[in-house]
């Protein structure tokens, strides 16, 4: 499965200043690379977008979306304090997404 991120997960994951939480959104992006499907502390939020769940600092989440069973796309990360905001976000890059690529 190949692996996309937008530019503001990019953006987030690079300002992390938490050396252990990213290696956690890494290796749980993996985990669900390999598996082909959601693994771990998931849950769906609407509009095709998954939250993951991190247990790690201030409760890290990332929001992100398997596309025709080809492409993991990351959308956003966040944490608890944004969870909202965030999900409310995550939704409107997909649908941006998805406008422009359609189908992969």
């Amino acid at each position: 499965m190949q692996v996309r991120q937008l530019a503001e997960f990019k953006r987030w994951f690079d300002r992390m200043r938490d050396r252990e939480g990213q290696l956690r959104v890494v290796r749980q992006v993996e985990r669900i690379r390999v598996a082909g499907r959601y693994v771990g502390d998931w849950k769906a939020v609407g509009a095709g977008v998954v939250e993951v769940r991190i247990a790690r600092g201030p409760g890290y989440r990332i929001y992100l979306s398997i596309e025709d069973g080809e492409l993991l796309l990351l959308l956003l990360g966040g944490d608890k304090s944004s969870q909202q905001k965030d999900i409310e976000r995550a939704r409107e890059l997909l649908a941006e997404w998805r406008n422009e690529h359609g189908n992969i």
